[in-house]
This record gives C-alpha cells, structure tokens and sequence, in this order.
C-alpha cells in the first residue's frame, strides 16, 4: 500500500511543479506584453503549452492511482 502514496506524492509534486512552470511562463508573457520587449514570448509560449501536457500525465497518473487505491480499499472491505 505504500506504494500507492508514493505514486500520490510522486503525482502530485509532478503537478505542482507544472503549475509553477505555467505560472511562471505566464508572468514571463505578461512582463513581455507589458514591457513591450517581444524577445522570448515565443519561447514562453511553446515551455507553457509543455508544462500544460506534463501537468494533463500527472493529473491522469493522479486518477490511476487514486483509483487503484479505491479499488484496494473495496477488496479489503
């Protein structure tokens, strides 16, 4: 059963690590926009819409395991 946390933990530290990606490339567009300097919001652009997918895995890794672990729970009950 330990297993199945770690995969939790592991799952859901993927996931914050992602939004923090967004988050980030997200202000680094805003400053462009704002500042007027066009120099890298092509490469925020194609990092964000990367963080997005690895955040869609690990919330899809996320439901796997929490199903795993429900459908344990039910065998043990």
């Amino acid at each position: 059963m330990d297993a199945g946390f770690a995969t939790l933990s592991t799952s859901l530290y993927g996931l914050r690590r992602s939004l923090d990606g967004m988050r980030r490339e997200a202000q680094t567009v805003a400053h462009g926009v704002v500042d007027g300097s066009t120099a890298d919001l092509t490469g925020a652009m194609v990092r964000s819409a990367e963080q997005q997918r690895a955040a869609e895995a690990n919330a899809a890794a996320l439901r796997r395991a929490n199903q795993t672990l429900g459908s344990a729970v039910d065998i043990l009950v």
